[in-house]
């Protein structure tokens, strides 16, 4: 399992509040699982498959990757840009994104970079 490595940057008690929870549940999921979490920053997995921090990019690298495995993403997946059109929500598109990197990774079997951390029980 991979998860983002981020922290709460000076969040509000309801925000800081969500936050635990999902590194709690990720923690859980983990634990139940009995498998290996990996925590990797955002400028890890992105330099590695060449991405910025720009969203609309992040969006074309997504759909070429749905396109490749035969992803059809849902009309939840979409919303509303500026323009009234529909697009594919950033969240969905990273995480889509993020997942890639991770089997690509496992594939390749890359050496562990020294800002990625190996959670194990």
């Amino acid at each position: 399992m991979v998860a983002e490595q981020i922290d709460s940057h000076n969040q509000g008690n309801k925000s800081a509040f969500t936050f635990g929870s999902a590194a709690a549940l990720l923690g859980a999921m983990q634990e139940q699982e009995d498998i290996d979490l990996i925590l990797v920053r955002p400028h890890v997995w992105k330099r590695k498959l060449n991405l910025t921090s720009n969203k609309d990019y992040s969006r074309v690298a997504a759909k070429a990757i749905a396109t490749e495995i035969g992803l059809e993403f849902p009309d939840a997946a979409l919303k509303l840009d500026s323009n009234q059109e529909f697009i594919l929500s950033s969240n969905l598109a990273e995480s889509l994104i993020l997942a890639y990197y991770s089997y690509d990774s496992d594939k390749q079997t890359y050496k562990t970079d020294r800002k990625q951390k190996r959670v194990k029980k």
